[in-house]
């Protein structure tokens, strides 16, 4: 398996400016109807977890997953503290989520999955994790706006796609089964 991964290591990232990106069409968010500007102020945090915060947000600018803004959307993050200490930025996108049009790509059942694996008689069954494999999928331009996100350092927009918004669940699925992958 250490071979593998060494004659492989082009598809490994080791570090989030690692990451690459899926090719295909960039995500898209519509928005209902007459649907407004969604805006929240920043959720407190203690100055012990704002350094985090901003350590992991020098980290997601220096990757290129997020830039500055100036938007008119405004959602706040959510710390949510990783069994290892680190901490995961959420961002509460239940607003943005709620005048947010949906595609109707469907989820591929999990019990489909599991059959077709029974039926295959594999010698071998390993689980490769994609990394941050949301942030590989590009969001369109006209819609990074929408994905504003602040906390007491300032306003961000994603540059990719984000694990917390509903429908990059959709979006995540078609890129699994239908986006054209590198060779």
């Amino acid at each position: 398996m250490i071979n593998l991964v060494k004659s492989n290591r082009d598809v490994f990232a080791l570090s989030m400016a690692e990451l690459g990106r899926a090719t295909g069409p960039p995500c898209r968010i519509h928005l209902k109807s007459g649907a407004e500007p969604v805006r929240s102020a920043p959720y407190k945090a203690s100055p012990q977890v704002q350094q985090k915060i901003d350590a992991e947000l020098d980290e997601m600018l220096k990757a290129g997953v997020i830039s500055h803004s100036d938007s008119e959307f405004s959602s706040p993050i959510v710390v949510v503290t990783k069994p290892s200490g680190g901490i995961r930025l959420c961002i509460d996108y239940r607003k943005i989520n709620a005048v947010s049009l949906f595609d109707s790509y469907p989820l591929p059942p999990l019990h489909h999955a599991l059959d077709l694996l029974g039926t295959a008689h594999p010698k071998y069954l390993t689980i490769l994790d994609l990394a941050s494999g949301y942030w590989q999928i590009p969001l369109d331009e006209r819609d990074r706006h929408k994905t504003a996100f602040t906390s007491i350092s300032g306003l961000f927009i994603l540059i990719v796609c984000h694990l917390d918004s509903t429908l990059v669940e959709l979006s995540f699925a078609f890129y699994i089964r239908c986006a054209p992958w590198p060779t």
